[in-house]
C-alpha cells in the first residue's frame, strides 16, 4: 500500500480490439502506470476573476468554501491536503448558526502556505481541544490556492 500516491495501471495496444489473432509486424502492446498524489483526484480553487457587482473591486484567485456542520468534540487535529504555493489558506470556525467563534476567525488562523498532503490547521492562540462541545462550520479562505481534501 502506498501512503502518498494513487496508482492507475492500464493496458494498451496499437490495433483494433476486433482484430484477428494473428500478430502483424509493428503491433505493440504493453502495460502502463499513471499516478497522482494521495487524494488529489479533484480539487477546488477560486475562479480566476470575480467581478460581481456587489464587490468594490474585482477579486482575482480569491474564494471561500464553507463546509456543513461537523461535530468536532473528539477531533484533536485537522489536516488539509492543499497546494498553496504562491498563496495561502486560512481556516476559520463558525457556530452552527453561522457566527464566527472568537479566537478561531480568519485573522486568528495560522496561514497555510506551500504544497503538502498534510498541512496542520492551527490558530494563533487557541487549539481544537479548547472548543466548547457542539457542531461547527469550517470556512476555508483560499488565496491563490487549491484544496483537495481534509482529514479530521
Amino acid at each position: 500500500m502506498l501512503d502518498d500516491e494513487i496508482r492507475f495501471y492500464y493496458g494498451a495496444y496499437n490495433q483494433s480490439p476486433i482484430g484477428g489473432v494473428k500478430s502483424e509486424p509493428g503491433e505493440r502492446s504493453g502495460v502502463g502506470v499513471a499516478s497522482i498524489p494521495r487524494d488529489r483526484f479533484a480539487g477546488i480553487r477560486p475562479v480566476t476573476k470575480n467581478a460581481q457587482v456587489t464587490l468594490k473591486r474585482p477579486l482575482e484567485h480569491i474564494g471561500q468554501v464553507t463546509l456543513k456542520p461537523l461535530d468536532l468534540t473528539a477531533c484533536r487535529e485537522i489536516t488539509l491536503n492543499a497546494d498553496a504555493t504562491g498563496g495561502s489558506v486560512r481556516v476559520e470556525l463558525l457556530t452552527e448558526e453561522g457566527f464566527r467563534v472568537r479566537g478561531y476567525s480568519k485573522d486568528d488562523a495560522v496561514p497555510i502556505e506551500g504544497n503538502s498532503l498534510r498541512h496542520v490547521i492551527a490558530w494563533k492562540e487557541y487549539r481544537l481541544d479548547q472548543l466548547p462541545f457542539g457542531r461547527y462550520l469550517l470556512r476555508l479562505h483560499l488565496d491563490h490556492a487549491t484544496m483537495f481534501a481534509m482529514s479530521l
